[in-house]
C-alpha cells in the first residue's frame, strides 16, 4: 500500500518534523515502506508557488492507493484541496493514528 501524507506545511515552522513522526508511525502501523511524503519531495524541488506544489501534490496523489490526514488539515487550504481532490479521484482517506487502535484495518 502507498500513502500519500497530508497535512499542513504552508506558513508552519515544524513541517519536517510532524510529517517526519506521522511517516514513522504509519510505517509502523501498516507495514509499508510506501509513504509518500511531500515534505520531503520539495526538499527536492526548486522554490515554487503554492499552485504549483499542489500540482505536483494532486500528482503524487494519483500515485497511492491512500491518503492520510494528519492533524490540522482541517485549517489549512492545501489540505482541503487534497481531500476534494481524493474524493473526486476516490483514493480512500486512512483513519487517524490515535483512532487507528479502534478499527479494523483494511488492506486497500
Amino acid at each position: 500500500m502507498r500513502i500519500y501524507l497530508s497535512g499542513p506545511i504552508t506558513g508552519t515552522q515544524d513541517a519536517g518534523p510532524r510529517f517526519a513522526e506521522a511517516e514513522a508511525q504509519l510505517r509502523l502501523k501498516y507495514k509499508t515502506d510506501e509513504i509518500i511524503n511531500p515534505v520531503r519531495m520539495a526538499a527536492a524541488l526548486p522554490p515554487l508557488t503554492h499552485d504549483e506544489y499542489m500540482i505536483i501534490s494532486f500528482a503524487m496523489m494519483d500515485v497511492c492507493d491512500s491518503m492520510y490526514q494528519m492533524e490540522g488539515w482541517k485549517q489549512s487550504g492545501g489540505c482541503n484541496q487534497e481531500a476534494g481532490y481524493a474524493f473526486a479521484k476516490r483514493i480512500p482517506i486512512l483513519p487517524a493514528l490515535e483512532n487507528l487502535d479502534e478499527v479494523e484495518v483494511e488492506e486497500l
